[in-house]
């Protein structure tokens, strides 16, 4: 008897339980989704953002090997005006060769312009050659010169 007055009253509170539980279910359904969305989103995100860093690293470095090579190569110009220098005092002077401007070295070990064995190596600081002087100032000169044009390139 009960169930008979009470299945009226009961049946609708049933449905919209149900409709209650399949929207609870629904929206977690779509939560999980967009949850999903977003992860992979993120991921996406980090992978780019990943490579990205690998690619200006990369960028970097190639800078740096760039700018070594132009100093290498600004280093083996002023050793070649050096030597042009030391040979042009050479035949202006009349001295030796060891009594000239040692030339500038990319290496700290690379071997110096020196007196024979057993006499004092006489080294002549630019200054004391006006004519060297001159050389040294538009080597330089042309040194800078080529850089800006470098770095213009």
């Amino acid at each position: 008897m009960f169930k008979r007055l009470l299945r009226p009253l009961l049946e609708p509170l049933a449905a919209k339980l149900d409709k209650l539980l399949n929207r609870t279910s629904e929206g977690f359904k779509k939560q999980q989704e967009r949850q999903s969305e977003t992860r992979e989103k993120q991921s996406e995100r980090m992978n780019m953002l990943s490579r990205q860093i690998d690619d200006s690293r990369d960028e970097i470095i190639r800078g740096f090997a760039r700018q070594e090579a132009k100093l290498n190569s600004m280093k083996r110009e002023l050793d070649e005006v050096m030597h042009r220098l030391n040979k042009l005092g050479t035949a202006t002077s009349g001295r030796a060769a060891g009594g000239m401007v040692s030339m500038a070295s990319t290496s700290p070990d690379a071997p110096t312009a020196s007196a024979p064995e057993g006499k004092q190596s006489e080294q002549t600081e630019p200054s004391e050659n006006p004519v060297a002087e001159m050389m040294l100032d538009a080597g330089g000169t042309w040194l800078a010169s080529q850089a800006n044009e470098r770095e213009k390139a």
